[in-house]
């Protein structure tokens, strides 16, 4: 039996500490990514339509450029990477804003 007072040796507390924060970094991404596909649902931006994930090279590229202040589809879907499935046009249709500047600083 172990008793009330053991500590783990230094190499197991190093290591518990640095799996608890890598829990802890995981779930806060997790979150972040459904809070960002919250605001882009309200911004009317299906983006998770039209991309795999949201968080992924073209993703990231489109909803920069949207807090960076480009609204237009057209230009949007341009920067779609090589190897995303769907077509500019197919983007460019998901991407109709309906310009809600408060849903756009919670996005950013």
């Amino acid at each position: 039996m172990l008793s009330g007072s053991f500590l783990p040796d230094l190499q197991t507390e190093q290591l518990r500490t640095y799996s608890r924060h890598r829990s802890n970094l995981v779930g806060t991404a997790a979150d972040t990514s459904r809070k960002m596909q919250k605001y882009l649902r309200l911004l009317n931006l299906r983006l998770d339509i039209v991309v795999k994930d949201i968080c992924g090279v073209t993703g990231l590229k489109i909803i920069q450029a949207i807090c960076d202040g480009e609204t237009n589809p057209e230009k949007l879907a341009i920067l779609r990477n090589g190897n995303c499935k769907k077509s500019e046009q197919e983007i460019a249709k998901a991407l109709q804003t309906n310009g809600r500047r408060d849903y756009l600083f919670a996005l950013k």
